[in-house]
């Protein structure tokens, strides 16, 4: 009885931190990008728990993309579904570290091109 106690106490903290984990990248984040006319854009990405993502350039409130993803160890594969600013051609395979702060994604493959700009790294601090 005193290891299953043992064990159940273990499991306690064990779970909560292993969850924190899986889910650190949901939340709201913010970075900007180079506009058309050499000004920088405000852009912010809603990533949720449901695997669901929403993309606003602007910071001002209306969606330009929509889209789903998913999180395998150290990657995150992303794929648009709608919206006027989609790629719904082709996922994207990035790199994922995320802190309690920021969040890089650094681009492994995407059949979209420009995503990630030309340097392949996207930059992201929690809003």
């Amino acid at each position: 009885m005193k290891y299953v106690h043992s064990f159940l106490v273990l499991l306690c903290f064990a779970l909560p931190l292993s969850l924190m984990a899986q889910s650190s990248h949901v939340g709201d984040w913010q970075t900007k990008i180079p506009a058309e006319d050499g000004t920088m854009l405000a852009l912010k990405v809603s990533l949720s728990a449901d695997g669901t993502f929403a993309v606003d350039f602007g910071n001002n409130g209306t969606i330009e993309i929509n889209g789903k993803y998913e999180v395998s160890d150290n990657q995150i594969t992303i794929q648009d579904i709608s919206g006027p600013n989609s790629c719904t051609t082709g996922k994207g395979v990035y790199k994922l570290d995320v802190s309690e702060t920021t969040m890089t994604m650094t681009r492994i493959s995407d059949g979209c091109e420009g995503r990630g700009g030309p340097d392949g790294v996207m930059a992201w601090t929690r809003s």
